[in-house]
């Protein structure tokens, strides 16, 4: 399969909102895209989709074209890719686009984003997910059977582990997964 090789002058790396829609105003001819394979946490940029106006009026009106669920794009949440491994890997999808590769959850409410971001990371979400579904895939339908416990001190603990990582480095992702994996494992002792 050949890719295109895109400069970077031509991308917008600004966070996304749904006035983008219709495509992107000015100088910009493409944006940051999600594709499947999985990582904690954080996703490094690695693709990059065209999103001028004239591209995505071609999206919205080509038959085989799959401009679809558009209330979700350039939404918060959270990608769980959808062909499973050993360990579950979730990450933010920081507002970008994202293919059929990936499962897109989108919290409710704000304040439950990095707390599922955490438990979604953990070992024992990985062994609830391998006992409800053995199979090689991880779709939407499975993750909504899972049983969440959730507390606010936990879920506390869970976003100021994430964002130490995230915006302060101030330690290692395997520190931070092993930090969380404590928290959630007090939450499900007991219970598995």
């Amino acid at each position: 399969m050949k890719h295109t090789l895109v400069n970077k002058r031509l991308v917008d790396f600004s966070k996304p909102t749904n006035l983008l829609l219709n495509g992107l105003p000015g100088k910009y001819k493409y944006i940051p895209y999600l594709k499947g394979g999985g990582n904690h946490i954080i996703k490094p940029i690695e693709w990059y989709v065209a999103w001028d106006k004239e591209t995505v009026a071609f999206y919205k009106t080509d038959s085989k074209a799959r401009f679809q669920n558009s209330n979700y794009y350039f939404r918060q949440g959270i990608g769980v890719p959808m062909v499973k491994s050993k360990k579950l890997k979730a990450f933010l999808l920081n507002k970008r686009l994202f293919d059929q590769s990936i499962v897109g959850i989108f919290p409710k409410e704000e304040k439950y984003l990095y707390f599922l971001l955490g438990f979604l990371n953990s070992s024992v979400c990985s062994r609830i997910i391998h006992t409800i579904n053995h199979t090689a895939n991880n779709s939407a339908n499975y993750l909504k059977k899972i049983p969440i416990i959730y507390k606010e001190k936990e879920s506390s603990l869970i976003e100021k582990e994430l964002k130490n990582y995230i915006n302060e480095k101030k330690q290692s992702l395997i520190e931070t997964l092993r930090n969380i994996d404590q928290i959630v494992n007090s939450l499900y002792e007991g219970k598995f």
